[in-house]
């Protein structure tokens, strides 16, 4: 998988460098990007994929519409951290934690 904060991000600002007139609309979404507010485990948006679609929608003028596929495909998805994991089993307690995440499901250390 890609990652929003730093794959998505370099493909964006190239997008900003070919355009003949700096896009603000994009810039915002570089910096949210890089800002971690599309990432699935650091963003604080209950939906951080549906709200980058909207934003890169927002775009106009510019062609995203591959880009938009990819997030809607499931390419810029990120996985855990270790660390996200232990916040989220501390959130939601242990046993939500493990029907959302059964054990034959897990990696083995």
């Amino acid at each position: 998988m890609k990652s929003t904060k730093t794959d998505l991000v370099a493909l964006l600002i190239e997008k900003q460098k070919r355009l003949p007139k700096r896009s603000m609309n994009l810039a915002l979404v570089i910096d949210q990007a890089r800002a971690g507010v599309y990432h699935d485990w650091e963003s604080n948006l209950d939906m951080p994929k549906v709200r980058l679609v909207t934003d890169l929608q927002a775009c106009r003028g510019i062609d995203l519409t591959t880009i938009v596929q990819d997030v809607k495909d499931g390419v810029y998805d990120e996985s855990p951290t270790v660390a996200q994991l232990e916040e989220l089993r501390l959130a939601v307690g242990s046993e939500e934690f493990d029907r959302m995440f059964p054990s034959e499901n897990r990696g083995k250390a």
